[in-house]
């Protein structure tokens, strides 16, 4: 079961999409008993709220001092948002943000980014590839660096807080 799950994932992740006949290995494999379940695949790839780390950690983020700042940052601001907000939350400074700078800028360690790498981002945000390849306009653009200005706000401000 647990293989299906995690074929499924990891072309998920490398393209975007899952293997083609995954639902009727699953039904081959609980036909001839192999696998000890009645749920269909569906049913079983069916889950409740993800916790914050495995949401963080479907970005795949190098940097364990980052994505711990970032875990840490989400659970403060979850219990403020509804689920769908808070995934977007996290696609944005996880995945579009920090994965995206990571790609890019190999080895940053810390959320002190050079001036150069920020300018890069910000023109990496203009587009992004669709599914089928094409180069879009990236309408949220404005949403995202908002996001991420106030992830830094937050973080200064809880900084200057502690401090007393």
């Amino acid at each position: 079961m647990e293989d299906i799950f995690y074929l499924r994932a990891r072309d998920r992740r490398e393209s975007g999409e899952a293997y083609v006949g995954t639902h009727s290995a699953w039904d081959l494999l609980c036909g001839v008993g192999i696998l000890q379940t009645k749920d269909t695949l569906k049913d079983a790839l069916r889950h409740g709220q993800r916790p914050t780390t495995e949401l963080v950690d479907s970005y795949n983020i190098r940097s364990t001092q980052i994505r711990n700042v970032l875990v840490r940052y989400l659970e403060e601001r979850r219990p403020a948002v509804d689920y769908g907000t808070f995934r977007g939350l996290v696609r944005e400074l996880a995945g579009v943000f920090w994965a995206d700078i990571e790609t890019h800028h190999p080895g940053i360690e810390t959320l002190r980014v050079p001036d150069d790498v920020i300018d890069a981002w910000k023109q990496r945000m203009l587009t992004y590839t669709d599914k089928s390849g094409q180069v879009r306009e990236r309408r949220s653009r404005i949403d995202v660096m908002m996001r991420v200005r106030g992830f830094y706000l937050d973080i200064q401000e809880w900084a200057h807080e502690d401090l007393y």
